[in-house]
């Protein structure tokens, strides 16, 4: 067994390769986007998981690929890409955000729509907001408040809601009058407004607090991790990150502490977020690392910041400047980005 402070000096030594990249984005669909030649003036394009160009550096901003299309812009206006880099629907939009369910919303003079994936209105802008769909619904705003709307354009709910936020596992966060409660699928409130603050369901737990600490319930709004903890995240992959004290730790969820706050790895957690495809980033003093589920230091704290893996890799800031990594902390190899 590796002995606690051996590790993090250990693994601290990797190689800080070159990292290229003005800004980047997660990987999706196979593509990430990624910023070349500074934020004034430069050009986003997509980069393949070895490294290389497959659309150049072209946009003046753009975004992943979801249902094989990417919204970018052009001279000001959005539009979408396909995974070749063509425009298939023209940047005449003031705004626009992911296809989901075959939909994507977009605001043009000043209200929003969704479009298909021919760029046809399929619902016309008439939301003062509007976003995307999740589990068949997507949330929508009025001057009446916040409402949700089926693919159809159907109202389950007509705008009231103070609040709100998109299904998962088929209950809604929904804000009435000071508190937070569940909507589900039927329109009716499954679980009552009773929370000052409240987050999504994920994987039949979801963190609520009605005092000053944070706790879990089940789909069925029964307790089932007390109100202890200062901070939580939602449960993913099995651990849920949670703050304890001055440091981070990971619960079970049964809520049994099973990574704790100082690891036998190595120092103190000062930060924590949950774990994607096996590995979850912590902060130790000012830089970032990612720990596996043991709480063991796979890669050490040596990035000003960084993301959660996606399809196998993590972008990564140093200094100003982004690159990727892949899940054992190697860098894409430079020379196979072609600039």
């Amino acid at each position: 067994m590796i002995q606690a402070r051996e590790t993090w000096s250990h693994y601290s030594e990797r190689s800080t390769a070159h990292v290229p990249f003005d800004w980047a984005i997660d990987f999706n669909e196979g593509l990430a986007p990624v910023l070349m030649g500074g934020w004034e003036g430069g050009r986003w394009g997509y980069i393949d998981p070895k490294g290389m160009w497959i659309i150049p550096p072209q946009f003046e901003a753009a975004g992943r690929f979801c249902e094989q299309l990417a919204q970018v812009r052009i001279n000001g206006k959005y539009g979408f890409i396909n995974p070749k880099g063509t425009v298939v629907i023209p940047a005449v939009y003031d705004y626009a955000r992911d296809f989901r369910c075959g939909l994507a919303p977009v605001n043009q003079g000043g209200m929003w729509g969704y479009i298909n994936p021919l760029g046809d209105w399929v619902l016309p802008p008439c939301f003062d907001q509007a976003f995307v769909f999740q589990e068949g619904w997507a949330v929508v705003q009025s001057v009446a408040g916040y409402g949700f709307i089926n693919v159809a354009g159907n109202f389950l709910v007509e705008p009231f809601f103070g609040n709100a936020q998109p299904f998962h596992q088929g209950l809604a966060v929904v804000k009435i009058g000071s508190f937070y409660g569940y909507l589900n699928t039927s329109g009716a409130v499954a679980i009552q407004p009773l929370f000052k603050q409240a987050s999504n369901f994920s994987e039949n737990r979801s963190a609520v607090k009605t005092t000053q600490a944070w706790g879990y319930i089940n789909l069925l709004g029964e307790w089932v991790i007390p109100q202890i903890y200062a901070e939580t995240l939602n449960f993913r992959e099995g651990l849920a990150a949670v703050k304890i004290g001055n440091g981070y730790g990971f619960i079970d969820l049964t809520g049994i502490l099973v990574i704790k706050p100082q690891p036998l790895y190595g120092p103190q957690f000062d930060r924590a977020e949950n774990f994607s495809e096996g590995r979850a980033r912590i902060k130790i003093g000012t830089k970032y690392g990612y720990i596996d589920k043991t709480g063991y230091p796979l890669i050490a704290p040596q990035f000003d910041h960084c993301g959660d893996f996606h399809e196998g890799h993590a972008w990564v800031r140093l200094g100003s400047k982004f690159g990727y990594i892949d899940k054992m902390g190697g860098f894409l190899e430079p020379e196979k980005v072609r600039q």
